[in-house]
């Protein structure tokens, strides 16, 4: 057993990080932290879930580092290689092993987004949270739930809104579980956006991702631990699309018109339709975001600060 651990209730389930490197074991502190203060009462007893992460140099005739990171999955399991690493997860024995290269080791946004959030949010993830790709921001305890077909929209509008005055839950996929009473998980850990954050938020330090021209890359950290959340027992849903013009438009929706609007055009895991119809209440709205992004932030913003969108 490898000396070198940490273990937080990632998403509730709680989860063991073991590195032969110090560094990695130090990029897990920093990325699953946050998860140590949720509450005893919402951690999921049961065997920990446990992701082993091996250092190794690569061999001179092996697939050079800035080789793509490929994923297959099935029934579950799942194996990803490239780029100087080679991962498998296997939820149904709760374990994961990563061969990695020092190189990766040394890039620790890398790291953390294609090593350690995605062995680790795997393993939780089997433990009964259905995702759902979207952005989610909370106000007192109130999440509203951004979902639409632009992915690096959905988080400009969370990241804008935790800067508005609520706290981040999720820039990319939110998770749902059943359990006691149905519960809305996020790791607001690596954050990606679109170039134009940079003109949003100039104050954020967001950098550009190797060989993604389109994207830029930000640690939710930056926002400050006080604005980043991990759960809510309630949510709002906002559907997301693009408008022409440059002015946003805001509609109110009854709940079940917006879940079957969201089945119809994004085609999510009907269990975590179910989930949301459970957790949401009984409004919903449409977001119509025009090309000045900043105003469509300050729009949402002012109204949940207000509650109105509960």
């Amino acid at each position: 057993m490898l000396p070198a651990h940490v273990e937080a209730p990632v998403l509730g389930v709680p989860i063991v990080v073991r590195a032969t490197s110090a560094a990695v074991t130090a990029a897990a502190e920093r990325a699953f932290g946050l998860w140590r203060s949720l509450p005893a009462a919402l951690v999921e007893p049961g065997p920990p879930g446990e992701v082993v992460i091996i250092v190794q140099a690569l061999a001179p005739d092996e697939v050079a580092l800035s080789g793509k990171v490929v994923t297959r999955s099935h029934a579950g399991a799942l194996i990803a290689a490239g780029g100087g690493c080679l991962l498998c997860v296997q939820p149904a024995s709760g374990s994961a092993l990563a061969f990695i290269a020092p190189e990766v080791v040394a890039d620790e946004p890398r790291l953390r987004r294609e090593v350690l959030e995605r062995l680790g949010l795997a393993l939780a993830g089997a433990r009964g949270r259905t995702p759902l790709p979207a952005g989610a921001v909370v106000w007192d305890g109130h999440a509203l739930i951004f979902s639409g077909a632009d992915a690096l929209l959905n988080a400009t509008l969370a990241v804008g809104c935790a800067r508005a005055g609520g706290d981040l839950l999720a820039a990319g996929v939110v998770h749902l579980s059943a359990g006691r009473s149905p519960m809305l998980w996020g790791h607001p850990g690596t954050v990606r956006l679109p170039p134009v954050a940079t003109y949003l938020f100039p104050d954020l330090p967001a950098h550009a991702v190797s060989g993604e021209a389109s994207v830029l890359e930000l640690d939710a950290a930056a926002l400050g631990v006080e604005r980043l959340a991990t759960h809510a027992a309630r949510a709002t849903l906002c559907l997301v699309e693009r408008t022409t013009g440059q002015a946003s438009y805001l509609e109110r929706l009854a709940r079940d018109e917006a879940l079957a609007r969201l089945a119809r055009s994004l085609a999510p895991d009907p269990a975590a339709v179910a989930l949301l119809a459970a957790l949401a209440g009984e409004n919903a709205c449409w977001l119509r975001v025009g090309a000045d992004v900043g105003a469509a932030i300050a729009l949402i913003g002012r109204l949940a600060a207000q509650g109105s969108l509960r």
